[in-house]
């Protein structure tokens, strides 16, 4: 298995994602093997650019071991909209990857303590990534 991480400026993410600070895409290499690919946005701190691929590591190998197929987030993602106080798509029940990216969120938090980063600092730095209006993205697909 090949695993690639790459951090973009927030403006270069796929729009098939929905507004997001992370995404991640399954691929094969010339050999057949897996290929996770990881796009994450700048922050300004790697240690918060690495708390999203994390995050997203995290919720890509749940979803594959679950099942669950990216096309189904990337369409779930890129439909929804901000309702009943839910800022992200993952957070909604009905997301094809809820579970996903519920654990996803747990190990954040956890690396996030290991790594001494101020999770309420973190969430406004990801914050200031959108522009007022938009929905927040969330750090998965």
């Amino acid at each position: 298995m090949e695993i690639h991480i790459t951090t973009i400026p927030h403006s270069e993410h796929r729009p098939e994602a929905g507004p997001t600070v992370g995404d991640w895409q399954w691929s094969k290499n010339e050999d057949g093997e897996d290929v996770l690919t990881m796009r994450v946005s700048q922050t300004g701190d790697w240690r918060q650019d690495m708390l999203i691929a994390y995050h997203e590591f995290f919720e890509a190998l749940a979803c594959k071991q679950n099942g669950v197929d990216e096309k189904a987030v990337d369409a779930f993602d890129s439909a929804w909209t901000e309702h009943d106080g839910m800022d992200e798509p993952g957070d909604d029940p009905q997301a094809p990857y809820y579970s996903e990216h519920q654990g996803a969120m747990v190990a954040e938090r956890h690396l996030a303590n290991y790594l001494g980063v101020n999770w309420i600092k973190y969430e406004q730095a990801i914050e200031s990534l959108f522009p007022l209006g938009e929905p927040n993205g969330d750090s998965e697909t």
